[in-house]
Parts: structure tokens; C-alpha cells; sequence
């Protein structure tokens, strides 16, 4: 079968899934009956077949790798020994095992992989499942125990055996009530929401997946498609690994962007989650048929609009109606009571989690739970709007004892003109909400006014002495009291604006004072969104001196108050909203950034002329975030729409524009786009250069510019520029600075043959940096690394592969693989071939692959620099072990990364394209 597309294999993967699942005269009448319909696929569909077929024909080991018969019992892994087949799907089959070591006793669930999958890379998805369950250590995930290939290739992971029933099962066979499905339900999601932080998503959330203990335990399993959040960025044409592993998933429990190919999230489980919570509470899918194929199962997921929840129990979505009596007494109620129960909150927060559009439900599962619980709780929830009248009914929830007397009489005086009521306040909403929007109108007319002619007076008073900034800072700030001591709103309001430029000039005590002082002119005003904007103005301030508890509770308090006004100040709430993403990836928390930004862009929709500037820093919080979770293709498209928004206001060549250019440019190279990347540091530098100069454009957008142009191949510019850029940083006294420039120069110094100054500006910037940094700090891996380069350069290759080694040794101990391992290995790997060593050589070649594959997996970008690197030092240790058949294909695939990433005249693009033509064709 030739490589399939995105759409066609999402026809193909569900078939597929439902033919390996049925015996061989089903699977003829069923291909059959497809080929009527669609030839090719069936045609697809069979030759996929085949290869399964050839598979269990030759077996495990010496017979079939996923045979569900006995031909494994008894067959030994590790300290476990097989006993008997436990599960058999498309995918594979898991057996369970007993511990037999003598270490203790015990047993496990063996998970293998079918052999007719492993010829298109599913080995690697199989051991990156092993990779993902390593990561997650929850009281309700099931554990891994240990991962290995067995002989004759065969891949397996040894998992936590869990006894026990699957969710939905467990529930109807001990009669429980909503309540309690809903408890042991947030388990589930809390064990959703650990893999979540440590972006992952499991992508086939369905109750077979979940499982519950005879002691009530959740357990959660199979990981088997589960991906890194950013996995799925990249939106060029599926690969087979991706077509045969990434895109799985169980058609019930599909979420729309999942059957449609788009990317997936956080919200693509909670979509599952969601159908999930449908089953459980409701008895029945939200949206499919058992009459249904899997295909129209797909088609519904995408297009059927679920009925509500109360209103399935009562009348049926997808069962009979002569089943809702059943699934009710399963809930240990009667229809009628079983809607009610489900009326109102319930109906909206399962709604919310089943919305099509993902941005339309819960970011992600905590979000979920924390609804859940607050329904539990009897407290307002997200999933609806927060009116008086919403909130008055929690409250009588909680205290239904205290007012139930008070309430009596009310009730019967207001029973009659109800209907009425309805009517005229739904028309009073309608009429608030259009006056609230022009009265905040022209609050923003009249202080933009106000703003104007004080600025105006500030700037000609005094006409034709020049102020600094300070000094008109200074005036503004005394000015603003006597002017507007009659209107407190106004005079908070620019006062404000006074305390927001003292910040950005560098002066927080002063910022903070002045915004603290508008806090005091506005106390008396009952103005919700100007009270909003001055906490989240002061938390801001907060965040940069550090205070990050007090600014998150700031933050909070504000964007609440916000949200609960009748009608919200949108742009205020973007503000709040963008400023408190920053502090979350200041945090380290880069999933709720990115959320906060979104949500900030989705408030803010359309800019307005004065809102741009608000628009290009909520798309840098969703950049920076993105940035902060390795999903470097989102946070390349994040710099480029506030790049767009700049342009917009004519902008772009500021000292802003400057920033975001090589901020991008950093993100484009850690990613491994060198070509891309220098391109934007170039015009990064070439704003710096506008904006203060040749002479003082920023030292370390113009080392990173010529780091690039080394990268790249053009080694002679990259000295000139490392020669300015370090000039620059001395004469600005910026000495760690300095240090930086020096250690990035040395191979760019190295290549042209200038070894003695390689060696003192390498020597010159460890010195400085050691003065302020610690000894492991990545820094001094990249020294390490530049001294491997001179030594190498000088022919001491064993000198070489000492300081290569202590390289590899610091970028391995950042934990996950980062862009310097992957170089660091890759040196090592051809040092260690010019020793002879080609046993270590070929190892470290190909732990460089295996951390540039992750590096791409988690960027995005499918064709990287490191990729090519990597391969390339694989292809040159290969030939050197004279397999010169095995080399061939691995440097070509090492020529596409490069030649699509880095320019022409890179050195490393060059020797592979050398020894390529040295091998000659087949």
C-alpha cells in the first residue's frame, strides 16, 4: 500500500481495528461487503490484511509474535514467565505472567506488538509507550514494571496486572447513584490530569481503558497511542509509523479534530472524558448507534449534536426507549428521577467537555474535575452562566434548611407573574447590556480625551527644554493630583498609565507606588473593570519583583470579579488575562499560559486600533508557553501573529519588534530550522541596528546571528559578527555577556584556522562564567563541546573525545534530550570513529538519533538540522565499519533533514553529500 493520506487512513484505521478483530469467514463476508462499496479500500484493507496473515505464519520467535494460543506459556521475560493470553486486539495482545525469579512473588501483564505492524516503525511507538509510562507515577495509572525486546526482535512491556472491572460495568453492577459515579469518576480525571502535566495525552480514553479494583480502585491503562502534547503540531501528510501508531483510536470515543486529522490537546481527552461521563451517568452513547459501523460512528462524532442529558434518560438518544427503565434502575432510580437529578448543572458540564469546537470545552481535566466537584459541593460551576438568580440557588442549596420558611411565601406572591417577569427581564438584559456597553464607551472616549491633553500640557509646558524621562514622569505624577483631584476615576485611571511607565523604564518601586496610589483614587469609584486592571497592573508589577504568590492571588481575584459582571469588560479581561499567562510561564507552568493567552485572544477577538498592542502580548504569552512545553512549530506561529500585529500599528521596526524577531529566531533554532532561523535573526539584528545603531545594536542578537551564520556555513561572517558583538558587550560593561559571545566563537574561530585565539576567547569565556554560574549548567557543556571542536580541529582526537564526553556527560544530566546532547553525542560519535572505536562510536550515533527523533517528535517540524546531524553521523560510522550498503540510505535520509533546514554550505551537509558520492548508487 503506497503512503496513505491523513483522510483515507481515517477510513482505513477503524476497518482495519474491526476486521483483526473478527474470525476469517466474518472478515471475508465483511471485506466483501466494503469492496461493493469503495474497491480500492478494500483493496488497502487486504493488503494490510496480508501482512498479519504472513505474520502469524511465521510465527514468535520461531511461531507468531502476538499468537493468542499456548505456544508462549511458559515462555520466559525477564523474571517473569508467560501463563496465559489475556487480551487480543488490531494492535496486539497481552498475556499475563507470574513472577518466577524466586525474587518475590507476584504477577504481570505482558503487552506485545503484532509483527505485521513493526515494518512500519510501530517498534518505536511501542517503545515510546514504555518511554510515556515511565513518566507517570499516579495512584491511578497502571504502573511499568520493565520494557524489553525479546529474542528474535520482539518488543514487550511489562505492566502492572490489574484485577478488576471496567468503569461502566462496576458502576451498573453495584446499582450506583449519580453521585457516586461522579467520585469515582474524578479519579479518572485525576489521573488524566497527571499525564497532562507531564504533557502527555492518552488519546483512547474508553472504558475498556479503565478499570475498576475489587477495592474500588481506578486504574487506568494503555497508553498505547498516547503522544506528547506537541506531538501532533505538525501538519504535513501523516508517516506510516503515525498512520499505523499516532492516529489510533476507538471510534466511540473519537474526538471531532481527532476524526478530521486536525491537531490534538488536552481538550481531545476531555472530549472522551465527556462521552465517558455521557455512559456512565446517562447509560448510553451521546452520539452512536450499536446499529452504526464504525465509520458512521466517525461520521456522527463529527456531525450529531448529542441530546442533552436529562432529556436522553427520559426519552432516549441512542437506546430504545424500552431500555431507559433498566438504565435508571442501574442508577438506583426511576427515569423521572433520574432526569431530574441530571437537570441543570450535570447537563452543562457533560455539554461543555462534548463541545465540537475544542476551544469550547474544558482546557483540560482538572478544569473538568474542579466543575464536578463544585457541583458535588453545591457551589456555582463554569459550565453555565453565573447570573444572581444561578448563584441565589446555590446558596439555597447549601443552606436550604435557613431559608426554606422565608422562602414559602415568597414563592405563592411570585407564582403568578412568573411568565411575565421572564418576559420583562429578559428585555431589561438585553437593554442593560446595550447601555453598559455605551456607557463604557464613553468612559474610554473621555479618558482618552483627558489622557490626550495632559499629555499635550505636559509635553509644551515648558517648550523647548528637553525632559528626560524620569523628569517627565516626575511632572506627570505631581500634575495628575491637582488636575483631577476632583475625579477620582479619571485620575486613577492616568495614574495608571503614570505607574505602567515608570515599570517599564525600569523603576518597579516607583511603579508600584503610583499604581498603589490609583488603588486609593479608585476605592471610592464603583468601577468593577478599573479596580480589575489596577490589581492585575500591581500583580504584574508584583511578578516582576518576584512576588509570585501575591500576584497569582491578585490575578485570580481580579479575572473573577470580571467574570462575574453582567456584562464583562472584554478588553480588561484580556489584559488580566495576558498578564497572568506571562506569570504562569514565569511559573513554569506552560500549559496554563498558553490557556490564559488563548482565552485572552478569544476575549479581545478582533482588535481594535487601540487594542493592538494588548493583542501582540497576549500572542506572546501563547508563543512563550507553547515555547515552555517544547511545542516550538505553535510558538513559531504564536511570534508570528504578534510580528503581524506589530506591522499592523507600523511597529515592526522597534526595539519590540526587535525582540519578538529573536525570540522566533531562538525558537526556529532550537527546533533545528538553522536556515529559517538565521534568516529571522538577521532582521532581528537589522532592527537593532535601526533602532540604536551599529555601533550599539544588541551584542547578543548579533552573536546569535552569527552562530547562525557558522551553522550555516558561512564561517568567515560569523567571525566578523562574534568580533562586533563582543566589542559591543565590553564597551557596555556587559561582561557576562562577553563570556557567552567568546564560548559561541570558538568553532566559527576554529574553522577559519585561527586555533590560538579559538583557544583564549574559549579559555576567556569559561573564566567569566564560572564567576556566575553554576558547574553544571549548560553553558559549560557547550565549552566542553567547542573544546572538543579545537581539539579535534588540532588533530588530538583522544584529547577530543575527553572533552566531547564530559559534554555529553552535562547535557545528559538536564534529564530530557535537549538540542546540545544531540550535537555533543554526534561529535562524539565521529571522534570515537577516528579512534577506531566503532563499537562506542555507533552506540553514541545512535543515542544522537534516537534524542533528535524525540527533539523533532515534540517540536513539530518533521525535517530537523539535529535529525540530519544525528544521521549523518550514523551514516559516517557505518561506513567506517565498511557496511557501506547499510550507510547509503541513512546519509540520504540525513541529506533531506539538512537540505531542508540548513543552507547549502554547511560543512556537515557537505561531508555526508562527499561520502554519499564516495559509496556511489547500489
Amino acid at each position: 500500500m503506497a503512503r496513505t493520506d491523513k483522510a483515507r487512513w481515517h477510513l482505513i484505521s477503524p476497518l482495519l481495528d474491526e476486521l483483526l478483530d473478527t474470525d476469517e469467514a466474518t472478515r471475508s463476508l465483511r471485506l466483501a461487503q466494503i469492496r461493493r462499496d469503495d474497491a480500492p479500500l478494500a483493496d488497502d484493507l487486504a493488503q494490510l490484511l496480508s501482512k498479519q496473515t504472513a505474520a502469524d505464519r511465521q510465527g514468535f520467535l520461531e511461531g507468531s509474535a502476538v499468537s493468542a494460543g499456548a505456544s508462549l506459556a511458559g515462555l520466559a521475560l525477564g523474571g517473569y514467565t508467560l501463563d496465559r493470553p489475556i487480551g487480543h486486539g488490531g494492535m496486539g495482545s497481552v498475556w499475563l505472567a507470574h513472577r518466577s525469579d524466586g525474587r518475590f512473588e507476584g504477577q504481570a501483564a505482558v503487552k506485545f506488538l503484532n509483527l505485521a505492524l513493526l515494518a512500519r516503525g510501530a517498534t518505536e511507538r511501542f517503545e515510546r509507550e514504555g518511554s510515556f509510562l515511565a513518566r507517570l507515577a499516579h495512584p491511578h495509572i497502571a504502573r511499568l514494571l520493565d520494557a524489553g525486546v525479546a529474542a528474535g526482535g520482539q518488543p514487550y512491556l511489562l505492566l502492572e496486572y490489574i484485577e478488576g472491572e471496567t468503569i461502566d460495568r462496576w458502576c451498573d453492577a453495584k446499582a450506583l447513584g449519580v453521585a457516586a459515579r461522579i467520585r469515582l469518576f474524578l479519579d479518572v480525571l485525576g489521573a488524566v490530569a497527571h499525564a497532562h502535566s507531564k504533557l502527555i495525552l492518552h488519546r483512547d480514553l474508553k472504558p475498556s481503558n479503565i478499570l475498576v479494583t475489587h477495592e474500588g480502585q481506578v486504574k487506568l491503562l494503555d497508553f498505547g497511542i498516547a503522544k506528547f502534547l506537541h506531538d501532533e503540531a505538525h501538519p504535513a501528510q501523516a508517516t506510516e509509523l503515525t498512520q499505523l501508531g499516532g492516529r489510533a483510536f476507538t471510534p466511540d470515543y473519537a474526538a471531532p479534530e481527532q476524526v478530521q486529522g486536525e491537531d490534538v490537546t488536552t481538550a481531545t481527552d476531555v472530549y472522551a472524558l465527556g462521552v465517558l461521563l455521557y455512559v456512565l451517568l446517562g447509560g448510553q452513547h451521546p452520539t452512536s448507534t450499536d446499529t452504526q459501523t464504525p465509520v458512521q460512528r466517525l461520521q456522527a462524532a463529527v456531525d450529531a449534536e448529542p441530546a442533552r442529558l436529562s432529556d436522553a434518560v427520559l426519552h432516549g438518544a441512542t437506546v430504545p426507549p424500552v431500555e431507559l427503565g433498566e438504565i435508571a434502575l442501574r442508577r438506583a432510580a426511576t427515569p423521572l428521577k433520574l432526569a431530574h437529578s441530571l437537570r441543570g448543572d450535570l447537563d452543562n458540564i457533560v455539554a461543555k467537555a462534548l463541545k465540537k469546537n475544542p476551544l469550547e470545552r474544558y482546557a483540560t481535566a482538572a478544569a473538568m474535575a474542579d466543575d464536578l466537584r463544585r457541583y458535588l459541593n453545591h457551589e456555582p460551576v463554569s459550565a453555565r452562566a453565573d447570573s444572581l438568580r444561578y448563584r441565589a440557588g446555590k446558596f439555597i442549596r447549601r443552606h436550604r434548611l435557613g431559608v426554606a420558611a422565608s422562602c414559602a411565601v415568597a414563592f405563592a406572591l411570585l407564582a403568578g407573574s412568573a411568565g411575565t417577569l421572564w418576559q420583562a427581564q429578559r428585555a431589561e438584559r438585553q437593554a442593560l447590556h446595550a447601555q453598559e456597553e455605551r456607557d463604557r464607551a464613553l468612559r474610554e472616549l473621555t479618558y482618552a480625551e483627558a489622557a490626550n491633553e495632559f499629555m499635550n500640557f505636559l509635553l509644551t509646558l515648558g517648550s523647548g527644554k528637553p525632559f528626560s524621562t524620569a523628569e517627565l514622569l516626575a511632572r506627570a505624577e505631581r500634575q495628575v493630583v491637582k488636575q483631577f483631584a476632583a475625579d477620582p476615576v479619571l485620575r486613577a485611571r492616568l495614574q495608571l498609565t503614570i505607574g505602567v511607565a515608570y515599570g517599564q523604564s525600569g523603576d518597579a518601586v516607583k511603579a508600584q507606588a503610583l499604581i498603589g496610589e490609583a488603588r486609593a483614587s479608585a476605592g471610592s469609584a464603583a468601577d468593577a473593570s478599573l479596580s480589575a486592571m489596577l490589581d492585575c497592573e500591581l500583580a504584574n508589577v508584583q511578578t516582576d519583583g518576584g512576588q509570585h504568590e501575591q500576584a497569582a492571588a491578585l490575578f485570580s481575584a481580579a479575572v473573577e470579579r470580571l467574570l462575574a459582571a453582567p456584562v464583562p469588560d472584554r478588553a480588561a479581561l484580556a489584559m488580566c488575562l495576558t498578564k497572568r499567562g506571562e506569570l504562569e510561564g514565569v511559573r513554569g507552568d506552560a500549559m496554563a499560559a498558553i490557556a490564559s493567552g488563548l482565552e485572552a485572544l478569544r476575549q479581545l477577538g478582533t482588535a481594535r486600533p487601540g487594542q493592538r498592542t494588548l493583542a501582540v502580548d497576549a500572542h506572546t504569552t501563547v508563543a512563550v508557553g507553547y515555547a515552555g512545553a517544547g511545542r516550538l512549530a505553535e510558538s513559531i506561529r504564536g511570534y508570528e501573529s504578534a510580528i503581524r500585529e506589530l506591522e499592523a500599528m507600523g511597529r515592526e521596526r522597534t526595539a519590540l519588534g526587535g525582540i519578538l524577531l529573536n525570540n522566533m529566531a531562538a525558537a526556529l533554532s532550537k527546533a533545528g530550522q538553522f536556515a529559517g532561523a538565521l534568516d529571522t535573526y538577521r532582521r532581528a539584528f537589522e532592527v537593532h541596528v535601526d533602532v540604536d545603531g551599529a555601533a550599539d545594536a544588541n551584542p547578543l542578537t548579533e552573536s546569535n546571528y552569527a552562530a547562525l551564520l557558522f551553522d550555516n556555513g558561512r564561517a568567515l561572517e560569523a567571525v566578523r559578527h562574534f568580533e562586533h558583538a563582543l566589542g559591543t558587550a565590553q564597551r557596555r560593561g556587559q561582561t557576562h555577556w562577553g563570556g557567552y559571545i567568546q564560548l559561541n566563537a570558538a568553532p566559527a574561530l576554529c574553522s577559519v584556522g585561527d586555533f590560538a585565539r579559538c583557544a583564549k576567547w574559549l579559555e576567556a569565556g569559561r573564566e567569566t562564567l564560572s564567576a556566575v554560574l553554576p558547574p553544571g549548567h549548560a553553558a559549560f557543556g557547550a565549552a566542553e563541546m567547542n573544546a572538543g571542536y579545537l581539539a579535534t580541529a588540532q588533530g588530538r582526537h583522544a584529547r577530543a573525545r575527553e572533552h566531547l564526553a564530559h559534554a555529553v556527560q552535562i547535557a545528559r544530566s538536564g534529564g530530557e534530550p535537549r538540542p546540545g546532547l544531540v550535537l555533543a553525542l554526534s561529535l562524539l560519535a565521529r571522534g570515537e570513529q577516528r579512534l577506531g572505536d566503532l563499537a562506542a562510536a555507533i552506540g553514541h550515533a545512535d543515542e544522537a538519533l534516537a534524542a533528535a527523533q524525540t527533539l523533532a517528535s515534540r517540536s513539530g517540524f518533521e525535517r530537523t538540522a539535529y535529525l540530519g546531524i544525528a544521521l549523518a553521523a550514523r551514516g559516517h560510522v557505518l561506513h567506517a565499519q565498511g557496511n557501506s550498503a547499510a550507510a547509503r540510505p541513512v546519509l540520504e535520509q540525513a541529506l533531506v533533514n539538512l537540505e531542508d533546514a540548513v543552507q547549502p554550505g554547511a560543512a556537515v551537509t557537505q561531508e555526508a553529500r562527499a561520502l554519499l558520492a564516495r559509496i556511489g548508487a547500489p
